[in-house]
């Protein structure tokens, strides 16, 4: 049987500390408020697709979303992610261990990148060096959206950049991937 058309977004936290010397705190609003838009567009003019906007505990409220939400859009306040990822086809997150979940899991992912974000990527982001992630347009995604969502195959092999994005942040092969997390979480 075919798989379920679900996307899964990953709520993000909107404000993040630079980690630049100026520890400037940086505001992805406009990153967070396109996505959503875009996203529940893009589910409201396909109703066979089911898009969970996932929250995290204490961050996100429904309050906020409810304006978003429609028949086939909903939200999850908190708690664990794993059953939306096992579930999902294809995962939109930003700068968020589901990024690496999602890579580990050979699910679809998306990052979005609609005001250049990954320009910050030495500094704030995650080191991502898979191009095929990133969308930088309203059009761009919704084409990825379309392909991914109607692709009989599930799950894609690892390129030789998701298993070096893997090793540098999960795996351990120089006993120090531990460091490197504590490091970027600072």
């Amino acid at each position: 049987t075919p798989r379920k058309k679900i996307i899964v977004f990953f709520l993000f936290d909107t404000n993040i500390y630079s980690s630049k010397k100026s520890k400037k705190q940086k505001n992805w609003v406009k990153l967070y408020n396109q996505s959503i838009n875009y996203l529940t567009e893009y589910a409201k003019s396909n109703l066979d697709t089911t898009l969970i906007l996932k929250g995290k505990t204490g961050y996100h409220k429904k309050k906020s979303i409810l304006k978003y939400l429609s028949k086939n859009c909903f939200f999850v306040e908190g708690g664990a992610g794993e059953k939306y990822l096992r579930d999902a086809k294809v995962v939109v997150s930003f700068n968020s261990t589901t990024v690496f979940e999602a890579i580990a899991a050979r699910r679809n992912l998306i990052i979005p990148n609609f005001n250049n974000e990954k320009r910050n990527q030495n500094y704030d982001l995650h080191q991502i060096k898979n191009k095929n992630y990133f969308v930088d347009s309203k059009k761009k995604l919704f084409k990825k959206l379309n392909f991914y969502l109607n692709a009989t195959q599930l799950n894609k092999k690892l390129s030789f950049y998701d298993k070096q994005a893997l090793n540098y942040y999960l795996g351990n092969i120089d006993g120090k991937s531990g460091v490197r997390v504590v490091k970027f979480l600072k």
